[in-house]
């Protein structure tokens, strides 16, 4: 199994794992807005699919945010803001209800990898 097969297979594993994230989109945040008001103003959108997989492939940590949780009438209804943090870049997203499990996931799973295999900051933006 080449190194595409296996990332796919994870993915598939992962999709099995927390099925209810399959189709749900998170939202990247202004990080000004956030660190300076806490306000959730979103700028683009992505697949929860593929936000794991940029996550995984630049190996960026995942970390729930201090007074994170969303608002039950806001777009995430449920849900929750996420830092994905690079080196010293942090960024923010939206994460809805049914993804908070994905995001869990991630954030146990990419603990270890930051510390072995650091990602740019150009490439998880642009990833983004």
């Amino acid at each position: 199994m080449d190194a595409q097969d296996y990332r796919m297979a994870r993915e598939d594993v992962a999709a099995l794992d927390n099925p209810q994230a399959h189709g749900l989109r998170v939202s990247r945040l202004d990080p000004i807005a956030w660190e300076q008001r806490r306000q959730v103003v979103p700028m683009k959108e992505l697949p929860t699919e593929s936000w794991a997989r940029t996550i995984r492939d630049h190996g960026l940590r995942v970390e729930m945010t201090y007074n994170g949780s969303l608002r039950v009438d806001s777009p995430w209804p449920g849900g929750h803001v996420i830092a994905v943090i690079d080196g010293e870049h942090r960024s923010y997203d939206a994460v809805p209800r049914g993804a908070l499990n994905l995001a869990i996931d991630l954030s146990l799973e990419m603990k270890d990898v930051a510390a072995r295999a650091p990602a740019s900051a150009a490439a998880a933006v642009a990833g983004f």
